[in-house]
């Protein structure tokens, strides 16, 4: 008998908001924390994040995590696509692990993904959006591992 299932019961990954958006230059934010994980899956262009000093290039084909409470400023200096998220994962105690993660991560997604998830996002069937969790649940995992 598996003794942790109820753990694994008790962690809620929590779909806040999300969408897929078209962005230009106006995409600006000054440097702010937020109470929400951030995901941008990117189809196209590109945009900069700051965070702790270091400057990353956000580009196509590429899944970004902005932790929780991670202050991070940010721009678009020409045009972008992404499928945005905005999640929290909270054990029983309702705090957010996300918001042990000190780093902005990136792990690469195929195209396949990117356009599976496009089409999943926007279904109203519970099989497709089981899937879709799961498919966002993996990536998050594997940020935590990268």
């Amino acid at each position: 008998m598996l003794k942790n299932l109820h753990l694994a019961n008790a962690l809620k990954l929590e779909f806040l908001t999300g969408g897929y958006s078209k962005l230009d230059k106006r995409w600006v934010c000054e440097e702010r924390a937020f109470y929400f994980t951030r995901l941008y899956y990117i189809y196209s262009g590109s945009a900069v994040l700051c965070c702790n000093g270091e400057t990353i290039t956000m580009t196509a084909g590429n899944m970004y995590l902005l932790p929780t409470n991670l202050p991070v400023s940010y721009h678009c200096p020409e045009r972008m696509e992404q499928l945005f998220l905005h999640v929290t994962l909270t054990n029983p105690e309702g705090f957010d692990m996300l918001s042990l993660i000190p780093r902005i991560c990136q792990i690469p997604c195929t195209q396949e993904l990117l356009t599976q998830l496009k089409e999943l996002c926007y279904s109203e069937d519970y099989g497709q959006l089981m899937k879709f969790k799961t498919l966002i649940s993996q990536n998050v995992v594997d940020c935590l591992l990268a």
